[in-house]
């Protein structure tokens, strides 16, 4: 599997995260990152111990925005 879609770019995932009550920031990441084998076996994904964790790598951020505003951020940004 090469986790591309079928126009060949790289698979990307969303991250929505809630800020102070309407708001949302979206991150990007890639879908091979977070899937790579070799880094998340060699670390653990969570730790209380202060130990390195594995943190996958963002391609994209967007700015904030109220949650109605979103199909206009997607669309000024496709």
């Amino acid at each position: 599997m090469n986790f591309r879609a079928a126009d060949g770019k790289p698979i990307a995932l969303s991250e929505w995260s809630p800020l102070n009550g309407s708001l949302l920031n979206r991150r990007d990441f890639r879908y091979d990152d977070l899937l790579n084998e070799a880094e998340i076996k060699n670390k653990p994904l969570f730790s209380d111990k202060g130990e390195d964790i594995f943190i996958p790598a963002k391609v994209g951020e967007f700015p904030r925005c109220h949650y109605l505003n979103v199909p206009d951020v997607e669309a000024a940004h496709a």
